[in-house]
C-alpha cells in the first residue's frame, strides 16, 4: 500500500516537472545526486545541502559524478538495447529450442 502511494506520488512529480520543462534526464540526475546525498552522515549531508556538493570530499563528489554519468550512460543505451531486444529473445528462444530436442533426442 505504501509503496503504490509512493510512486503514485512520483507520477504526480513526474508530470509537475514534464509541465515545467524539466526533462527526465534531469529528473533522474537529481533523483540519484540526492539519493547518494541522503546516505551520508548527518553532517555531510547538511554540508551538502547548504553549501553544495563542491563542499564534499573529492570521493563523495566522484561517487555523485559517477552515479550522474551512469544515468547519463543508460539514457544512451537504452534505444540500441530495444532496437536488440527482438533479436536476443530470439536468441534465447532458439536456444532453448535446441536444448528442447537435444533433450528428447531430436
Amino acid at each position: 500500500g505504501n509503496m503504490l502511494g509512493v510512486l503514485h506520488s512520483l507520477g504526480y512529480t513526474r508530470g509537475l516537472l514534464n509541465s515545467l520543462r524539466f526533462s527526465e534526464r534531469r529528473r533522474l540526475r537529481s533523483l540519484v545526486k540526492f539519493a547518494h546525498i541522503g546516505l551520508y552522515p548527518p553532517e555531510l549531508k547538511d554540508k551538502a545541502l547548504s553549501e553544495g556538493t563542491s563542499a564534499l570530499p573529492l570521493l563523495k563528489r566522484l561517487q555523485i559524478y559517477a552515479s550522474v554519468v551512469y544515468v547519463d550512460l543508460l539514457a544512451i543505451l537504452l534505444p540500441v538495447l530495444m532496437l536488440l531486444g527482438p533479436f536476443l529473445f530470439l536468441v534465447e528462444f532458439l536456444r532453448w529450442w535446441v536444448g528442447v530436442l537435444w533433450t528428447f533426442g531430436g
